[in-house]
């Protein structure tokens, strides 16, 4: 019998994530419609069955194949946990908050989901489920956050006038990883703060959004750009200079949609493509290790044993996993370096199948597009910089993870967010949920008082 279930289980997991796919499209169409209630509940029980057919898979084929060095039950205790956690946030944030966005609710609860499945399957790789249960910790703290910051982002007018430090405190995280941080693979991506390592250029991609909001949501004259490109090149500057030009590049495409968006001159967008252009030349004469990566990315096969390793695994892990995937726990997915973190897509391609991890991105594409529909709709200048800001840092984060899994572009070494391993990762991710959350209950209480902030009317 718990062959059978093992088996069934993928198409199971596809046919539930299909439908929760089509109905998050349907409700995004009608967005504004607030006749949605039977749509939200279909997608929170799509979650939960996942969730639920996930976990209790992996559950039966430990009983099949043990591995673990903790009890076989520890994986039904680890579930029970993550659906109270699930369950217990939603409904309080319900209960605390109204005018918020269900459907960015749903989408976050899925994404967890999916990132507790496959990071419970991968921390047995160790024959433990220590990682599994520390990443299921971090999240659980996160949530509390995520329970306040959207009253902060409601009732706290002051936040718009906090723009240098935002930029104070971000270039200085990014400069004490510059000076202090750890070299991993030749780039400076975290410290240690008491015992915990934690990268800070997840963080202060939305202190930037919220940085680049303040600078330009009163005016966009040539002088305040200017001041503005003078500034964000520092972040960008420090990031190439850790060599974490993943996260550049993120910086880099946040403050040119951002220009573009509060001055409405395609010359200022075009021109920043032109600039991207010409910075990744110089980064390719100057950086040895992206002259590799983009060597690897052309041919991985010639040094498969060495420098292409790591790609070709990916590669390997997709295709073997086929359409639906061979299973839970029956992949090889520790053949792949690091593929809790940067490839963790290519392990959810190989066990859990190629057409899952598609419905996956046309989630996320959903998630993406909400966010860029609730920045474009509300008339507070300031939000609708942020928003956009996060949107694109969201968006070119999925792209750069994807891609490189896929070999669509270059390896950049970033993670997709809160699915993979990370907790700086995930913390920062459910913050910017949050943000979200508050920037779409100010739209709905526009929408309620037909009122105009206070930078329109002036």
């Amino acid at each position: 019998m718990n062959y059978v279930i093992i088996e069934l289980a993928n198409y199971i997991m596809v046919l539930l994530l299909g439908i929760y796919t089509l109905l998050s499209f349907v409700a995004l169409k009608r967005v504004e419609n607030d006749n949605r209630k039977g749509i939200y509940a279909v997608l929170a029980i799509m979650t939960f069955l996942i969730l639920s057919t996930g976990m209790i898979t992996i559950y039966l084929y430990e009983l099949e194949h043990p591995v673990l060095e903790q009890p076989t039950n520890y994986i039904l205790c680890l579930f029970f946990a993550q659906v109270i956690v699930l369950i217990f946030i939603c409904t309080l944030f319900s209960l605390i908050y109204t005018g918020f966005s269900r459907l960015a609710l749903n989408h976050m609860c899925l994404m967890l989901s999916v990132g507790f499945i496959i990071q419970t399957r991968l921390s047995m790789v160790d024959h433990t489920l220590n990682h599994a249960i520390r990443q299921f910790i971090i999240i659980a703290i996160s949530l509390i956050l995520f329970l306040i910051i959207p009253a902060v982002i409601k009732h706290c007018n002051f936040l718009r006038k906090l723009t240098y430090v935002y930029g104070i405190c971000g270039a200085a995280a990014l400069g004490i990883v510059l000076t202090l941080g750890r070299s991993v693979n030749g780039s400076k991506l975290s410290y240690n703060v008491f015992g915990l390592t934690f990268q800070p250029s997840e963080f202060v991609k939305i202190f930037f959004a919220f940085f680049l909001a303040g600078l330009l949501y009163k005016t966009y004259r040539l002088g305040k750009i200017t001041l503005s490109a003078i500034l964000a090149s520092i972040f960008v500057l420090t990031l190439v200079a850790s060599k974490d030009l993943g996260s550049a590049l993120i910086f880099y495409l946040m403050f040119v949609v951002v220009v573009y968006t509060a001055s409405g001159r395609l010359r200022y967008f075009i021109g920043g493509l032109i600039g991207m252009g010409g910075a990744s030349f110089v980064a390719y004469q100057l950086f040895e290790h992206v002259r590799i990566r983009i060597a690897i990315w052309q041919d991985p096969w010639t040094d498969i044993d060495r420098t292409g390793y790591q790609l070709t695994q990916s590669l390997f892990a997709i295709g073997t996993g086929g359409w639906f995937g061979m299973g839970l726990g029956r992949g090889t997915p520790e053949t792949i370096p690091f593929v809790d973190e940067d490839f963790v897509f290519s392990a959810i391609s190989e066990e859990m199948g190629v057409v899952f991890g598609l419905l996956l991105i046309m989630v996320l594409l959903n998630v993406v597009l909400l966010y860029l529909y609730t920045g474009m709709r509300i008339h507070d200048r300031f939000y609708r910089l942020v928003a956009v800001g996060i949107s694109v840092s969201f968006a070119t984060q999925i792209i750069l993870t994807i891609g490189g899994g896929t070999r669509l572009i270059p390896l950049t070494g970033v993670t997709l967010p809160l699915i993979s391993n990370g907790g700086s990762s995930v913390m920062a991710t459910i913050i910017l949920f949050a943000v979200m959350q508050g920037i779409y209950m100010l739209r709905y209480e526009e929408l309620e008082g037909g009122h105009t902030t206070v930078e329109e009317e002036s």
